[in-house]
């Protein structure tokens, strides 16, 4: 009898532990999706709105999601990494690999100049899929966009400090250039 004892709490032992096990994975679960839900809900506007934003929006929005990134910023990556390219007139236009990705587009109007010529203007755009798309990629690479931004704001900071000293010291030089031709 002893001997089945020892099975049944040994049987018992392992349901706890497995019991144990279980609880664990599912409040990690649990706590994965809640990380998730704000991406969902962001993900549910977006297909929602059916409405391409400008790249200055779609960087505000990364803004807002710690991604320390502009207007310039966001244009540049985007050249960066072939989803735009420029111009010889300096317009931004999306390359086919945006295209056939669909996350991006761009809308054109017609300007009359002063002259009373017609010009035709295009304005990147960013689709919905494009919105969720660059949110995704945008956020795996966070950090280094992150790490980057921050050494170019300590490196001007660096620069206008120096600047500033400078111009002190120059301003010192010049007053005492002028006391002594008193």
């Amino acid at each position: 009898m002893s001997h089945n004892s020892g099975n049944t709490q040994e049987l018992l032992n392992l349901a706890l532990e497995e019991l144990a096990r279980e609880r664990a994975q599912r409040m990690e679960a649990e706590a994965k999706l809640e990380a998730q839900k704000g991406k969902v809900l962001f993900a549910d506007a977006v297909r929602a709105s059916e409405k391409s934003i400008k790249v200055g929006e779609m960087a505000n929005i990364l803004k807002q999601s710690g991604i320390e990134t502009g207007e310039t910023r966001l244009f540049q990556w985007l050249r960066e990494h072939e989803y735009l390219y420029r111009m010889p007139g300096g317009d931004n236009r999306p390359t086919q690999k945006s295209l056939n990705l669909g996350v991006m587009d761009f809308e054109e109007r017609l300007i009359m100049g002063a002259s009373g010529r017609s010009k035709v203007r295009r304005t990147v755009k960013i689709t919905p899929e494009g919105q969720i798309y660059f949110m995704e990629v945008l956020n795996r690479h966070k950090e280094e966009i992150n790490t980057k931004e921050a050494a170019k704001k300590k490196e001007r900071i660096s620069r206008a400090t120096e600047v500033r000293r400078k111009k002190r010291l120059e301003e010192k030089a010049q007053l005492a250039a002028e006391q002594q031709s008193v």
